[in-house]
């Protein structure tokens, strides 16, 4: 059977994801040599003067990070820190294929998954206002549970790609548009 709704939501869902790595793509050309610069001693200074980012943005973020330590040590962490999202883009690939793997073919396990999607997107927005955690899963998980999953590695994943596309020049963070 024919599930066209699930068949647009996973349409939908890759021009997201393609959205994702594009602006973790660009926050990588950003920051394009910002650990060697830093490992060669280049001062904060010049290193401001030298990389296209909004400085203000970079300087607030890693405040609210909490990263104690010389300038360059913060520095270096925070941009360390975005590198885990190339891992986190990777573990949502692997979520996809799986859902088209086992799931996207049978018309009412995929409406599930796609419905719990949606409420793991939405319980990741609602969890950082009411310091909840993210979605338990029984073993082996429901397509419900695994959509919730999927919902909720995507909303914080996306979160962070705003934020370090954020700290990149105004004119980088106003080209992209997520889904």
């Amino acid at each position: 059977m024919v599930n066209r709704w699930a068949d647009k939501q996973l349409k939908n869902w890759e021009a997201a994801l393609i959205s994702l790595e594009a602006g973790w793509h660009q926050f990588n050309q950003a920051t394009r040599g910002l650990p060697d610069a830093l490992d060669a001693g280049m001062p904060i200074s010049s290193v401001e003067k030298t990389y296209p980012l909004n400085w203000d943005k970079v300087w607030e973020a890693i405040a609210s990070n909490q990263i104690r330590g010389p300038q360059s040590y913060q520095l270096w962490e925070w941009w360390f820190q975005g590198q885990t999202l190339k891992h986190r883009l990777q573990q949502l690939r692997i979520l996809t294929q799986d859902y088209i793997e086992e799931t996207h073919h049978w018309a009412r396990q995929a409406t599930e998954f796609w419905l719990g999607f949606d409420q793991g997107k939405t319980g990741c927005r609602t969890s950082y206002i009411e310091n909840t955690h993210k979605p338990l899963v029984v073993t082996p998980p429901t397509p419900y549970q695994k959509g919730e999953i999927l919902g909720w590695h995507y909303a914080t994943v996306k979160q962070q790609v705003q934020e370090r596309l954020e700290c990149c020049s105004l004119d980088t963070c106003q080209l992209f548009t997520w889904g």
